[in-house]
């Protein structure tokens, strides 16, 4: 999943989950895994904020991301690429630019980090393959997908 960075800032907006964790790296991967376990709903958590100095439940998953505000020692995420069952049209994308000018109304910037992860499955190849090892290179090959 993609997500919006943004450093010293919460969500107000209400939890879906409250959890203890050790990173913000971990109440990310929490958010994703409360989102695949909850699929059939449609992607209930939306972002998270997370409090790098208290120990205990540090980690907020949240149900949207339309409130933030300026908070120190705090840093939050905002889901970008929610993933939908099938026949579910609706859009679960936050607006950022909402999301932005409220963070910064009177016309400040802020630095947008997004961090992009994935999952790679490898196995044996079953197709025909390329590149074998008979003249001109045109073999059967090994492999392949």
């Amino acid at each position: 999943m993609i997500y919006a960075l943004y450093c010293g800032s919460a969500y107000l907006d209400p939890n879906v989950e409250i959890l203890g964790v050790e990173s913000f790296t971990q109440c990310i991967a929490a958010c994703d895994s409360y989102n695949i376990q909850s699929f059939a709903l449609g992607a209930p958590c939306q972002g998270v904020t997370f409090y790098e100095d208290t120990l205990g439940n540090n980690c907020f998953l949240k149900n949207s991301t339309n409130h933030p505000q300026a908070v120190n020692g705090v840093d939050s995420g905002v889901l970008l690429t929610p993933q939908q069952p099938a026949g579910n049209s609706s859009t679960l994308l936050p607006s950022l630019s909402t999301t932005m000018s409220s963070m910064y109304p009177s016309g400040g910037s802020g630095v947008v980090t997004v961090t992009v992860t994935s999952t790679v499955i490898t196995g044996p190849g079953t197709g025909p393959g390329t590149g074998g090892t008979g003249p001109g290179g045109t073999g059967p090959g090994t492999g392949g997908t």
